[in-house]
């Protein structure tokens, strides 16, 4: 098994999925075993930064330590995984189809004082796929 999050080729982080040898298929996180065609036969990929929201909701009631309105999505990575998490942008912005790109970034602090990383996709300047 591997770690969520590394580098990838252009040295940034990025979040690491896997890639079926057998069925070709993408997946997040990387498993033992494909969910699609339940090959063991699997590598690790860093999953592209480039998405198309499929669906959102947009939150106006959070626990505490949460700014609201924010919005969830569920994003269509191109290298066909599909992923939820939150846009960095206004509601406002965001509609299905929107371009959006994923980024591995500082997203709070914990409760001793130090930075958590997580990811979050933030409106693409292409706007509308």
């Amino acid at each position: 098994m591997s770690d969520v999050i590394g580098v990838g080729p252009d040295g940034d982080y990025c979040l690491i999925g896997g890639r079926c040898t057998h069925c070709s298929r993408a997946v997040f996180p990387l498993r033992e075993m494909c969910v699609h065609c339940l090959s063991p036969d699997s590598e690790p990929i860093p999953l592209c930064r480039d998405g198309a929201v499929y669906s959102y909701t947009v939150i106006h009631q959070a626990a505490p330590g949460f700014s609201v309105p924010y919005v969830l999505a569920s994003v269509d990575l191109a290298a066909g995984v599909r992923l939820i998490g939150q846009v960095a942008d206004p509601p406002g912005e965001v509609a299905i189809g929107t371009a959006v790109e994923l980024k591995v970034e500082p997203t709070g602090e914990d409760s001793a004082g130090r930075r958590v990383i997580g990811f979050r996709f933030h409106v693409s300047k292409e706007g509308h796929i």
